[in-house]
């Protein structure tokens, strides 16, 4: 199987095979599908015991050093692979074989192995933060954040709008106010209208 990109080898056991064959006639063809696998040595070739306890007897507690996968149908099997550490699931679900994700207990014991490697890999700084807990040196991680405080108006936008100035206009006075005109009086005497045009005909 090249789907998980590394060389994967699909193996069964002498207690699997016997166990499907004793389903009768109606397992013909999952039997010989089974049969074109691998069979993986598991102890129990002179005495067969059911395939469930076949495959639990493989896989050590907390320590799946061959790193097996167990792939089958049976709900107790899968709810036992669940609670090993290490130990990969496939199923058949919607005509599909799946790949179960994770288990709770595998990514607990993964977190626990990062510390470790990561307290071993710089013991001195480990030494320093016991020794600061040691002495009561450390602070708490909590950050206190300061408040912010209301802020005033902006002074620029409160500024009063300034007056502008006066100019004074040319031949006027600084007041800036504007001067009465006044009217002139005609000159004494009679007034003399104009004289009207006539037009004369010449006589014909």
């Amino acid at each position: 199987m090249s789907s998980f990109n590394e060389q994967v080898n699909l193996y069964t056991t002498m207690c699997s095979i016997v166990e499907i064959e004793n389903l009768g006639k109606a397992m013909v063809g999952p039997t010989l599908i089974l049969k074109q696998y691998k069979v993986l040595k598991c102890g129990h070739e002179n005495k067969p015991v059911p395939a469930s306890q076949c495959l639990r007897s493989l896989i050590k507690p907390n320590d799946n050093e061959r790193h097996y996968m167990i792939a089958t149908q049976d709900p107790k099997l899968q709810e036992w692979a669940r609670k090993r550490v290490a130990v990969p699931l496939l199923f058949i679900a919607w005509k599909t074989i799946n790949l179960d994700k994770p288990s709770e207990i595998t990514m607990k014991s993964l977190k626990d192995r990062i510390n470790v490697s990561l307290a071993d890999s710089d013991p001195q700084l480990e030494r320093i933060r016991l020794l600061k807990e040691k002495e009561g040196l450390t602070q708490p991680s909590t950050k206190k954040f300061k408040k912010k405080k209301a802020k005033g108006p902006n002074p620029l936008s409160c500024r009063k709008s300034q007056k502008r100035p006066k100019y004074n206009r040319p031949g006027g006075s600084g007041d800036g106010k504007k001067k009465r005109k006044r009217k002139r009086k005609s000159s004494s005497g009679p007034s003399v209208a104009p004289a009207e045009k006539t037009s004369t005909s010449a006589p014909s």
